[in-house]
């Protein structure tokens, strides 16, 4: 519930005197903890209503297993049984009877076994360099507040030998960003989020930086500070996008209309949190210095070596073509390290050019989830209507995510959410708002699915509100409202003749016989008061390119033959992990 232990006051006071068989004791413990640990939807970390619900089931499973063990009374046993699983296992059919020479055919990832062995060289694996540095973070402790720091406490033997901050660029060169430049690399007396870079000190081993880091006196002078979407809303606090989608009535007239020749008009709020990507290698990166040129090899565990070059470029007034941006893999990555990284790689380069030696920093789990962003947290607030037959006519919403501190991808985000907050359903008539909530919480950036999860969520809330409003079956609801050839998506997409949702939806539910498994769970239910089951099936969409930057949808690749037939492809994509080593069986002779 919170970092703090506290007791359950009214709860105490609630239950005392009580008999404790008394099924009225257990309704009075739960309405008083309903009051202990009222959280708001607002909470930090998110999933209020999740985590009052684990509260209120802890109090009520104990009372059931004290009444059940002291003999007090009968109780059901689901309530009071464990629920065991076995070892997961899985198994794999490499056989496709389809496969041709290369198309279809199951092939090893090339680096598959050297992951699986451990071999494979991570960037805090590489060998250490000459005369290296190890770098580290000193971040805000503060979400929004004026500051001034004192880096002489972390200065002396066996601590840093020197530190960057704002004064070490120019404020030109301060500046980044992936779609606007509105992100300082340091903080310049005023912070916006507790973790925000003030500046990073280095040392001769990581050990002294770390130490060091703690050591550096930062003052504070606090500032109100907004941390929710909510509060956002209240504050007016946004950053500029004023994106809309807009289909049928929308387009030359009022969505009212559309709503006016509905039967019914179905409302609603749909809330997700953030995500955190929980990557097993954290943002890393190396920088080593050359003499010649002021050249610069920069390793960074990044998905975005272009952005990586030319920020590095930009922070050390080094040239493009003399910085040698690389990746050789990642630990994972999900969108956490397309943008995030970038601002590492390009301290450690400051420092680098600085001292003219190698500087090295790999973030820990605490300052990499502190520091990199996460998935953004959503919030719809969407009105549908509807006829009584379950035929949709009208949507109308204002979405809003939060972006954190600065831009980023966020706006981009938020494109997709808008395009996809369709789903596969056709809906004549549309009005969509995507609004950007600025905020004093880290910055939110890239995450996989990119803006789409969030839209299809929120597309399958209201399909479920409108198919309880109309008290019919939600799998019929779908089915019913699915595109069909020469329909126009709210981004006015046509439809085409590759749309075949609706016979694989239909082919899948015979195959997997969905009905009769429907009709188990439900009978399952009917015979089981508090463990319940649940099936469903519903068409995702995802569009394959970028719609509002065409100029992302183009890629490139140098081939390479050489004379023993051996072939060597250069190309623009980073390796992120995917991959698994296929079992390697013996050939027969």
């Amino acid at each position: 519930m919170a970092p703090l232990t506290v007791q359950a006051e009214k709860t105490k006071l609630a239950l005392g005197g009580l008999k404790w068989y008394d099924p009225r004791t257990l309704d009075a413990g739960l309405h008083a903890l309903r009051q202990d640990f009222n959280l708001p939807f607002s909470v930090p970390g998110g999933m209020a209503t999740y985590r009052k619900t684990l509260a209120l089931s802890f109090f009520f499973r104990f009372w059931h297993e004290v009444v059940k063990e002291l003999n007090l009374g009968t109780v059901d046993e689901d309530l009071i049984s464990e629920i065991h699983r076995g070892i997961s296992s899985g198994g794999r059919d490499d056989h496709n009877p389809y496969e041709q020479r290369v198309v279809g055919k199951q092939v090893p990832h090339l680096s598959a076994l050297k992951q699986n062995t451990g071999e494979a060289e991570y960037l805090d694996d590489m060998p250490r360099q000459d005369r290296e540095l190890f770098g580290a973070l000193v971040l805000s402790a503060k979400a929004h507040a004026r500051f001034e720091a004192d880096w002489t406490p972390a200065i002396g033997p066996g601590l840093a030998l020197g530190y960057v901050d704002v004064h070490s660029i120019s404020a030109e060169q301060n500046l980044w960003g992936s779609v606007r430049k509105d992100e300082p690399f340091f903080a310049d007396g005023l912070v916006e989020s507790h973790g925000q870079t003030i500046g990073m000190v280095y040392a001769e081993t990581a050990l002294q930086a770390q130490q060091a880091a703690k050591l550096v006196k930062i003052t504070y002078e606090e500032l109100p500070f907004i941390l929710t979407i909510d509060e956002a809303i209240e504050a007016k606090s946004f950053c500029q996008h004023g994106r809309m989608l807009k289909k049928g009535i929308a387009i030359d007239g009022s969505i009212e209309d559309a709503f006016a020749k509905c039967d019914k008009i179905v409302t609603g709020v749909t809330r997700m949190g953030g995500q955190e990507h929980f990557y097993l290698e954290t943002n890393a990166a190396l920088v080593i210095p050359h003499m010649e040129d002021g050249h610069m090899e920069v390793w960074s565990s990044t998905q975005n070596t272009m952005e990586t070059q030319e920020f590095v470029s930009q922070v050390t007034g080094v040239p493009s073509n003399r910085i040698n941006a690389r990746v050789k893999r990642m630990g994972g990555a999900f969108g956490g390290k397309e943008s995030r990284s970038v601002p590492i790689a390009s301290i450690c380069a400051i420092a680098a050019k600085k001292e003219k030696r190698p500087v090295r920093i790999m973030l820990s789990r605490e300052e990499d989830m502190m520091t990199t962003g996460q998935r953004h947290p959503f919030q719809a607030r969407w009105k549908v209507g509807v006829m009584n037959d379950g035929k949709l006519v009208a949507l109308d919403a204002d979405i809003y995510n939060n972006a954190g501190y600065s831009y980023d991808m966020s706006g981009a985000v938020m494109d997709r959410c808008c395009t996809h907050v369709d789903n596969c359903y056709e809906i004549p008539n549309v009005f969509v708002r995507g609004h950007v909530c600025k905020t004093n919480t880290h910055s939110n950036t890239a995450f996989r699915g990119f803006g789409g999860p969030q839209a299809m969520f929120i597309a399958e809330s209201y399909m479920t509100a409108v198919a309880e409003e109309l008290n019919m079956s939600i799998d019929d609801l779908r089915v019913m409202n699915l595109y069909k050839q020469g329909d126009r998506t709210p981004f006015l997409q046509e439809v085409d003749e590759d749309w075949h949702i609706p016979q694989l939806f239909k082919e899948i539910k015979e195959e997997c016989k969905y009905e009769e498994r429907k009709a188990a769970v439900a009978e399952f239910n009917k015979t089981h008061k508090w463990r319940k089951r649940g099936i469903a099936m519903l068409p995702t969409k995802f569009g394959l390119s970028f719609a509002t930057a065409l100029h992302l949808n183009q890629a490139g690749a140098s081939v390479k033959i050489f004379a023993d037939g051996s072939i060597l492809l250069h190309h623009g994509g980073t390796e992120m992990g995917q991959g698994k080593a296929l079992p390697q069986h013996p050939k027969p002779n």
